[in-house]
């Protein structure tokens, strides 16, 4: 049985300089499921986003795990932020920036980290901003799949990878909910492919 492990009404959020972009949005998710978030450019996707993963506030009502998120540890400890709207720092090496994931998250599996990294061919001793798009996608999924955290947000994770990447992609994707008891929520274009998760 799931349960509802986000639940939102009459929520709005934006940006000091950008003006209002969530308005009066309402919304449950639950538990243990993938979660597909579409929309155009512009329409607010990063933006829930960013609210969810507790790095904006937002007015109305909202519960991530029965908490506001908004700079809450105890829903920033459990809950991931990955794709390229949601850059690692950019002049870190990826070993650097795992081992960082490493120290910052108790679940994190570093066996997965190893692996995930193999399946991508990531270069590990690249920074992060020397790394192609395909690549700065892979590094970000592979931090969010190591992390070990319950709550995976992913900005259109998949941007730059190859067809064969983006097979590999969804393939990680599938393991990960069979892995570990997971919520996803994955902002998407690419309807066709998306729906065989």
């Amino acid at each position: 049985m799931t349960t509802d492990l986000i639940h939102a009404h009459a929520l709005n959020a934006g940006y000091p300089r950008g003006g209002s972009v969530l308005r009066e949005l309402s919304l449950n998710l639950q538990a243990g499921l993938i979660h597909g978030l579409i929309g155009p450019n512009g329409a607010g996707k990063t933006t829930l986003l960013r609210v969810l993963a507790g790095q904006l506030p937002a007015e109305g009502e909202l519960a991530v795990f029965g908490e506001h998120p908004f700079d809450n540890p105890a829903v920033l400890d459990r809950t991931v932020l990955a794709g390229i709207d949601a850059p690692l720092p950019a002049a870190w090496p990826v070993r650097k920036i795992l081992a960082v994931g490493a120290a910052r998250h108790v679940t994190w599996d570093a066996g997965r980290a190893t692996q995930l990294v193999e399946r991508f061919g990531l270069p590990t001793d690249r920074n992060y901003s020397e790394l192609s798009r395909g690549q700065k996608s892979a590094a970000s999924l592979i931090f969010a799949c190591a992390s070990g955290c319950e709550l995976m947000l992913l900005d259109e994770p998949y941007l730059g990878l190859d067809t064969a990447r983006r097979d590999a992609f969804y393939r990680t994707i599938q393991e990960e909910m069979e892995r570990l008891p997971r919520t996803i929520i994955m902002s998407t274009h690419h309807l066709h492919e998306s729906e065989k998760l």
